[in-house]
């Protein structure tokens, strides 16, 4: 599961760093704000992969949420510094999928770590 997570937060870092000079030309605190993401992410899938412990993990978990939470309402609402809620589109929407299954799995391994399971498996409620 760990190596699934770090391909999720990879991909979504090379991602948003691949837009850095789209947003950057549209605003320029845009621009910084998708290479601080970027960033974040390329460094929480590196620590994930070399020791994957409770706090880089709920590290994951708080921005991979907070990413898709900022997709979703910017979507609906203009937020500074763009004046006009964006569009959804195909690169954004798969980037989100990859993101919630990423979040989906930290939470999973931090339940692991913690000793319980912070998701249930997706068989075990299958044939009730």
């Amino acid at each position: 599961m760990e190596k699934a997570l770090v391909l999720a937060l990879a991909s979504s870092a090379g991602v948003h760093g691949a837009l850095v000079p789209t947003h950057g030309a549209e605003a320029p605190l845009l621009g910084a704000m998708f290479a601080l993401s970027a960033l974040l992410l390329a460094g929480i899938a590196l620590r994930v992969d070399r020791a994957p412990g409770p706090l880089v993990l709920s590290v994951a978990v708080v921005l991979l949420a907070a990413l898709l939470a900022a997709y979703v309402v910017t979507r609906f609402v203009a937020l500074p510094p763009v004046p006009h809620a964006e569009p959804v589109d195909l690169l954004g929407a798969a980037t989100k999928l990859i993101e919630t299954g990423g979040l989906v799995l930290a939470l999973r391994l931090l339940g692991t770590r913690a000793g319980g399971a912070a998701l249930p498996a997706l068989h075990e409620g299958a044939g009730r």
